[in-house]
């Protein structure tokens, strides 16, 4: 805490010095990206992705289209140190378990950006019962996403609280002047296996369907829009057979009002639903879930002069749930809104500076019949600074954030970035940075449910938890060779992490309580290699150790294999418009809290894809996911195993 305190104290005098040097750094980055895709998650200003001074992985569309995986989720466990492989790649499947670098991605360890904004998702994106108050990725269709920019490490100085391990921004499809449509769906099957509250999976082989269609283009002469809808239905992941569906419609217009004043506004709503009779605990009960999600944004861009911009953005977000479930709490209702504000200012001062400040509101209201009414507003200030030296080889990024929150006070989140390019095409990046997770409404409610074979309840009492993390990573690119290697390791301590407890009551019953209990010791190495064998081959490899523990107890954390192995086969004839994958992917054994043994146990699957072009704007695929039904061991969960979809899309 000492180090926090003299750390931001430096940063804040550094922030009022005067600084000097030369305007060519920062002219020529913009000028030589203007026509290349530009990645702005990292440092919320624009850099080709090969010179982010923040490890920053972009996933692109063709990258996308490429996979054979059908949710965002499904994408990011190709990266090293995501693991959700205990995730099925389903519309609505619960997400648990899945961790980013030993922290669990759903208690909100991770944020989660739709077009730099920050989302929130109860039941309908795959939380498992946080009604609005747990995060998950899959808040957008993947037939409307255009790229996900990925960024590992501590990201709180400039995001504040949850982005602990990291920050992931889902980027939809933009309007622009040329007129663009599409449409497509795919139908397939998959089988389950399993067993839940010792119910095992009946009605085995099960079916999926999906369809999307998008419209963008101009309006105006200066006026711009985009409209998209998707449906996607499946027939669940419970012990039976349920009818599963989301829809999502997706609109938003932009108006390029001068050529320094852009604005862009939108309106988002989703449409979850999922129903069936479940036969836990030896009954047989009707089991409902509803959630309707509307959301609303606006942003606005203003720039001054070439070197001084302005940015204002905000959104209001609702969800209000619907819930009988007989087994974890009856009846339950909530409704959750989120308001948020924020100004950008970002400006080129003494010639090498680029200066980038901002404030934030944030609101988030909790109501529900199964806990009590809560409220909390959050205010921030940030600042951050770009500082090129030694002829541009050496970029340092500053950065200092200031928290204000009525429920669970002041914190203060440092952080310093920088990148070493000693030659042309080696990359050296490092960082380390303060991080908090802030308790959530529902975690600080005191009011005391049945969750069906135990009470919960939270806890007023509890404060943030906080991290500090550094890392450093090593990319070499070989071009003559078409290699390109990269290597990171990090580090991280987290203080005071919010974890739940089990009590037992005087009159025998569990309680399960949130409280300030454990620290985590994380540390790990992330490796990738790229190969482009020849002009239609590649192969991408990846590996990630993670050594995740209880500081306390020196005992492994949940749901992180030590290891994790993948491989990727592409093979892309563009002549004749046909290609196809080849994809493999192994983790040893997880801890696993729910059951004995106490681990699950080491998991490998295969998955492939072929696709052909078809009458010049049309394509057509088949895919596979876990191709040799290999079983999920000791998860206590239903998960599917063989998955096989045909689909056609088409760009208009």
């Amino acid at each position: 805490m000492i180090c926090k305190r003299i750390f931001s104290t430096v940063l804040a005098i550094g922030f009022l010095l005067p600084m000097s040097g030369r305007a060519s750094w920062a002219n020529n980055r913009e000028s030589s990206t203007a026509l290349e895709t530009m990645v702005v998650t990292a440092t919320k200003t624009p850099y080709a992705p090969e010179d982010v001074p923040v490890e920053t992985i972009l996933i692109t569309r063709e990258e996308i289209q490429r996979s054979n995986v059908k949710t965002i989720a499904g994408m990011l466990d190709e990266i090293p140190g995501f693991n959700f492989s205990q995730q099925a790649d389903l519309t609505g499947a619960m997400g648990y378990k899945n961790t980013l670098r030993g922290l669990n991605v759903e208690s909100r360890r991770m944020l989660i950006l739709v077009d730099g904004q920050r989302v929130f998702g109860g039941y309908h994106t795959g939380g498992m019962s946080g009604g609005g108050d747990a995060f998950n990725v899959n808040v957008v269709p993947v037939s409307l996403v255009e790229r996900i920019e990925v960024v590992k490490g501590p990201a709180s100085a400039l995001y504040g609280s949850d982005a602990v391990s990291g920050v992931i921004n889902i980027i939809t499809k933009t309007p622009d002047k040329n007129f663009y449509s599409a449409v497509g769906g795919g139908y397939g099957w998959y089988t389950v296996d399993g067993t839940y509250y010792g119910a095992a999976a009946k009605e085995k082989t099960r079916s999926a369907y999906n369809a999307y269609t998008t419209v963008a283009g101009p309006v105006t002469e200066r006026i711009s829009g985009t409209l998209s809808f998707s449906h996607e239905a499946h027939d669940g992941l419970k012990e039976t057979k349920y009818t599963v569906f989301k829809n999502y419609l997706h609109t938003q217009l932009q108006l390029d009002a001068t050529d320094d004043f852009t604005l862009r506004g939108g309106a988002e709503l989703t449409a979850y639903e999922a129903e069936g009779k479940t036969t836990l605990l030896g009954g047989l009960d009707d089991d409902t879930m509803d959630e309707l999600v509307p959301r609303f944004w606006l942003v606005g861009n203003y720039r001054f002069n070439a070197d001084h911009r302005l940015k204002v953005q905000g959104y209001v977000q609702r969800l209000k749930g619907d819930i009988f479930d007989p087994v974890n709490g009856g009846g339950q209702d909530y409704n959750v809104s989120y308001k948020d504000l924020e100004v950008q200012y970002t400006g080129r001062f003494f010639d090498k500076h680029l200066f980038t400040a901002g404030v934030e509101y944030l609101d988030t209201s909790f109501k529900g019949n199964w806990v009590e009414d809560g409220d909390t507003a959050t205010v921030s200030v940030y600042a951050q600074d770009e500082w090129p030296l030694f002829d541009d080889t050496l970029v340092l990024i500053p950065g200092l954030r200031f928290d204000d929150n009525g429920d669970y006070g002041q914190e203060w989140s440092p952080k310093l970035n920088l990148m070493y390019t000693p030659f042309p095409r080696t990359r050296i990046r490092g960082g380390l940075g303060w991080t908090f997770k802030a308790p959530t409404v529902r975690e600080l409610t005191g009011k005391r449910f049945w969750m069906g074979n135990m009470w919960a309840e939270g806890n007023p009492g509890l404060t943030p938890e906080n991290g500090f993390t550094w890392q450093a990573c090593v990319e070499q690119e070989f071009p003559g060779q078409g290699l390109i290697l990269g290597v990171t390791y990090y580090n991280t301590r987290l203080d005071n992490m919010i974890d739940t407890q089990l009590d037992v009551l005087p009159n025998g019953d569990w309680l399960m309580r949130y409280t300030n209990r454990d620290d985590a010791k994380i540390q790990g190495i992330e490796a990738t290699v790229n190969f482009q064998i020849m002009d239609p081959l590649s192969l991408v490899l990846t590996y990630t150790y993670a050594d995740a523990r209880d500081a306390g107890t020196d005992e492994r954390l949940i749901n992180v294999p030590e290891h994790a192995f993948g491989a990727r086969l592409d093979y892309i004839n563009r002549a004749a418009g046909f290609g196809g994958m080849l994809s493999l992917s192994h983790t040893t054994d997880q801890k696993n809290p729910y059951g004995p043994p106490g681990y699950t146990q080491k998991f490998t699957t295969v998955g492939a894809k072929v696709w052909k072009n078809i009458m010049g704007n049309g394509r057509i695929s088949l895919e596979a996911s876990n191709i040799l039904d290999e079983a999920l061991r000791d998860a206590m969960i239903i998960y599917p195993r063989q998955t096989v979809m045909a689909r056609v899309e088409f760009d208009l």
